[in-house]
């Protein structure tokens, strides 16, 4: 079985689906990428991503794009708006998700080349779209999912 970022296909799926139950735990709060790289590592015994490194920030972001993936196929797939879950997870000590959310959310069609390249403007979309991941995961709660 071939590696992607130096994980085979089943450590990338129980990756997906602990870091999905995790975040599916941000109704509230946020969480960073710190804390998250933690609690898979906690949880799964998988090793930590080191941040320091370029190939190990792409394969956290690769999770993200995974974990983003799926909620927005669920809300496609129940008639709703899409959301992307991995809004609810930010940079450390800043209030940003970071370029590859953006892009992520650009290639989903959920921002517009203009919002995509207008870093000042992008920000507040972010905010409006955490709270939509939140009454999203809310509602996902409240109805058992």
């Amino acid at each position: 079985m071939e590696a992607f970022f130096g994980r085979t296909e089943l450590e990338w799926e129980e990756l997906e689906a602990v870091g999905w139950e995790l975040l599916l735990d941000c109704m509230v709060a946020l969480t960073t990428y710190s804390d998250l790289n933690r609690d898979l590592a906690q949880i799964t015994g998988q090793p930590l991503w080191n941040f320091g490194n370029p190939a190990d920030r792409d394969a956290m972001a690769h999770l993200l794009g995974r974990l983003a993936d799926r909620s927005y196929s669920e809300c496609i797939a129940a008639g709703r708006e899409p959301v992307m879950i991995s809004a609810v997870c930010k940079f450390l000590n800043k209030n940003d998700a970071g370029d590859g959310f953006y892009g992520k959310a650009h290639d989903l069609g959920l921002i517009s080349d203009g919002m995509y390249k207008d870093k000042s403007g992008r920000i507040g979309w972010w905010a409006v779209h955490v709270g939509k991941v939140q009454d999203w995961l809310k509602e996902r709660h409240a109805i058992g999912g």
